[in-house]
This record gives C-alpha cells, structure tokens and sequence, in this order.
C-alpha cells in the first residue's frame, strides 16, 4: 500500500517536522510504504529563508519604520548567520535521515498523473490556515486523480477568521472521502463546508510512544544544571514573568528562545536554543524541570513526558491547546488571565495517571480512524 503525505516538513520548526515523523513512521509500523511529498512552495518556504525576501522587509518596513527592520530583520541576521546556517543543516539532516526527503523541491503541482499513490493524506499542522496557504488549493489535494483516496489526517485552520475562504473550501472539501481534524472547535465548521462526517484525533506526535522519542535522543549533555525550558515565541510579558519567578523559587536556569534584547528579561539567562535541531529540542524537554510555553507541540510533548507545564494560548490559533488540555481536564495550566503568583501556589502536581487514563481513550480513537484508512488502502490494492 503506497501513502503520500502533504504536510508542512519544509519548514524549520520543531513541530512541523516531530509531527511528520511521528505519522510517517506510525503508518510504516501499519503496513504502509510511505512518501511525504516534498511540496516547498517559494510563499511559504520563504519564511523559513536565512536572509528576508524583499517583500518581508518592505511589509516590515510598513509596519514597524526602517529602523526596527535594520536591526531586527536583517542587521540580526548577518550577526548570526553562522548559527543559523548550523540550525538549516540539523533541520536537513533531520529531513534526510528521519522523513526520507531529499533536496528535489516541488515549487507546483499540476499534472493529475504524476502521483500514484493508493491513499494521500493533507496533514496534520495548520495546512488548512488560510491566514498561511491563502488560495492555494494544493493543500486540499486538488493534484490528485479521483481514483486515488483523499484523506485529512488532524488538520488544523488555525483561526477563526475564513470567511473569505469558505467558498474554496466548499469546493474541495467534499471531494475527501475520509476527514479528521485536530480541533473541536471547528468540527461543525468543517461538517457544514464538507457535507461530511469530521473525526476530531490527536496530533500525529502522540501516535507513536514515549520511548519512540527517546530513542531519538542523544545522550550528551546540552546543559549541565536544572532547569525551565521556556518556549515562547514573540513576546509575552506575562510568560516571561512566570518564569522569572519559577526561576527564583526553585533555583533553576532558563532555557529559551529569545536570541535578541527580550533575553535581558529573564533574570537567569540559561541558554538560548534558537539555533538548535529538532532533536536537541527533544532533549531539552526531556530534562526540563518545568515548562513554559504558548506552542502547541511543546504543550504535546510536556505531555508525552509527562512534565509540569504551563502555557499561554495566543489568540484564536491557541484553540487547539485549550481543545486538547480540555479533554484532559488541565484547564488549569492555561494562565492567560490568572495572577502570577496564584499560579505556582495553588495548581497541584499534574496527575499523570489520570491524564495518561484519559489519553488511552483519545488514542484509541485516533488508531482507530488511521486503520479504517488504512483498511479501505488494503482494499485498494486487492
């Protein structure tokens, strides 16, 4: 049985590539012989580029002065070319070794022909986030013939804010013979678009075990002391000061991803990861005494490694962490909104056998919509 995978593996992020692994290899362990299609569109790929494209600096420009843009947007960049080189090449080497791409880039796809796979599958991570494909209607397997199956595997949109997109998205959706998503919050949405039944599964992340994602870790030390591992991207005052005062209270370091003038904010200045690999990440989580984050992927693995977490949703886009902490009844590690201090002193220890009870369930049902795909694949070939 032959699978394709349209995700977004071109980009360096930590979640986007963990994830695409974890559903590579979970389909693999099921019997699949699996691609992911390595559609790198230069609009989206872009963002991941060392240096800023034109139209980033003049967008910037518009939006904070030239000034802000020659020290932050391009200046940053030359001061730390090196690093950044390093961390491109942890991320192709990740992709090489682990997802089984190489460097022939697909910038379009439009011959109907020119896949033959028995199943494709859009997912997960935000492909359907209309703010980030825009009209690109790739994303929605419009390249592949009717006679191969199309399939969704916890797909996120991301934001609330598609109106304009909605037609486009009745035009393709439809055509899906099987669609999962990865948010409660837009199963309605989708069944109305779709005219289909819409599964809601986890994150391909949690389809393969605590020890799958330990294996991958090295076992070198990348920091000799305790400590948090604060993973907020953009800046949030509050994130910060939550971990300046689990910093104080426990004695511990700090681990983060500011590279520029926000780390003058932390009081115990670890060390900053921005330039590390997918695997370092892993490890970092791994050996955390606590964890601060408004990612989704690190709210995932805090989990996976059952840590203490604490996390800061950011607008529409953080719905699918409160959806996900929700089903596990751990509202109570979203602080947006909560004192400070109220925080650390009146949140037990998570209770990781229940939480662990809960996901068993989520799971189950998760394995259970990939081997009906899977299944209907085996039928296929037959």
């Amino acid at each position: 049985m032959y699978i394709g995978i349209l995700t977004f593996q071109f980009a360096n992020n930590y979640g986007a590539v963990l994830q695409a692994y974890a559903l590579k290899t979970y389909l693999e362990r099921n019997g699949g012989q699996v691609d992911i299609i390595n559609y790198s569109p230069y609009y989206l790929e872009s963002r991941c580029y060392i240096f800023p494209s034109f139209k980033q600096i003049i967008d910037k420009i518009q939006k904070k002065g030239i000034f802000y843009t020659w020290k932050y947007l391009i200046w940053a960049r030359f001061k730390t070319l090196k690093k950044r080189l390093k961390k491109k090449k942890k991320f192709k080497t990740f992709r090489i070794l682990y997802l089984g791409i190489n460097d022939k880039k697909i910038r379009n796809i439009s011959n109907k022909n020119q896949f033959q796979y028995d199943i494709c599958i859009a997912g997960s991570d935000q492909i359907w986030n209309p703010k980030l494909i825009k009209d690109d209607t790739t994303y929605y397997l419009d390249f592949i013939s009717n006679n191969i199956k199309k399939v969704s595997y916890a797909a996120s949109i991301g934001t609330f804010d598609i109106e304009y997109y909605k037609p486009i998205m009745s035009k393709y959706l439809p055509n899906f013979d099987d669609i999962s998503i990865r948010e409660d919050s837009f199963k309605t949405l989708i069944e109305e678009l779709s005219k289909k039944e819409v599964s809601v599964v986890l994150d391909p992340v949690f389809l393969i075990d605590r020890s799958d994602w330990e294996n991958l870790i090295a076992n070198d030390i990348k920091f000799d002391k305790k400590f948090i591992f604060m993973y907020v991207f953009n800046k949030d005052d509050e994130a910060i000061e939550l971990t300046n005062l689990l910093s104080k209270k426990f004695g511990l370091s700090i681990i983060h991803y500011y590279y520029g003038d926000l780390r003058k904010k932390l009081e115990v200045d670890g060390k900053c990861f921005y330039f590390d690999g997918p695997l370092d990440f892993l490890w970092y989580m791994k050996y955390a005494e606590y964890i601060v984050t408004n990612s989704f992927h690190c709210v995932a693995f805090s989990l996976i490694f059952e840590k203490e977490f604490f996390t800061y949703p950011i607008d529409d886009v953080g719905s699918r962490i409160i959806d996900l902490l929700e089903k596990l009844n751990l509202q109570k590690r979203i602080c947006t909104g909560k004192e400070i201090d109220s925080i650390i002193t009146d949140i037990a220890k998570i209770d990781y056998k229940t939480v662990s009870n809960i996901m068993y369930g989520l799971k189950h049902e998760s394995y259970n919509f990939i081997n009906k795909i899977i299944k209907r694949g085996e039928n296929i070939v037959e």
